[in-house]
């Protein structure tokens, strides 16, 4: 959702550098360029896999999982880490 809401507002950007024919062009060439670069490093972070989330329960219990949607601990968690390599 993150990767095709940035994709489309740079196309938009990208198509309003374009088309517009005043002063506004050169600022959105540079949010074009700006959301482009930011879209690539999200990608390269996605790809690479270097988020990991910690989880820790009530009762002090620990699980890592890499970006899953899944049930971490049978447990109430009450506080949750990013863990960046």
């Amino acid at each position: 959702m993150l990767l095709s809401m940035l994709a489309f507002l740079c196309a938009l950007c990208a198509w309003g550098a374009v088309a517009v024919d005043n002063g506004w062009r050169f600022v959105l060439a540079v949010l074009a360029v700006l959301l482009g670069g930011l879209l690539l490093l999200v990608v390269v972070q996605y790809l690479r896999g270097v988020t990991y989330l910690a989880y820790i329960d009530a009762r002090g219990l620990v699980a890592m999982k890499n970006k899953r949607a899944e049930q971490v601990l049978p447990g109430e968690r009450f506080q949750r880490f990013e863990v960046v390599d």
